[in-house]
């Protein structure tokens, strides 16, 4: 039972995460192309929102 709602909470939390990504996209006029949305999302829900983030920043000179 226990690991059972503990997935129910990260499912929800995910599902959660998800939705406020498309909803920001949304407000923010589609500003990037639906293709690289749905990259962005894969790589935020495989491999952590800090790893996805992380691959997506441009450093200075870099």
């Amino acid at each position: 039972m226990h690991s059972s709602r503990q997935a129910e909470y990260v499912i929800e939390y995910m599902a959660a995460a998800g939705l406020g990504l498309i909803v920001h996209w949304l407000e923010d006029d589609l500003s990037m192309p639906v293709e690289e949305l749905i990259a962005l999302l894969g790589a935020i829900l495989f491999k952590g929102p800090l790893a996805a983030g992380l691959s997506v920043v441009r450093l200075p000179g870099g």
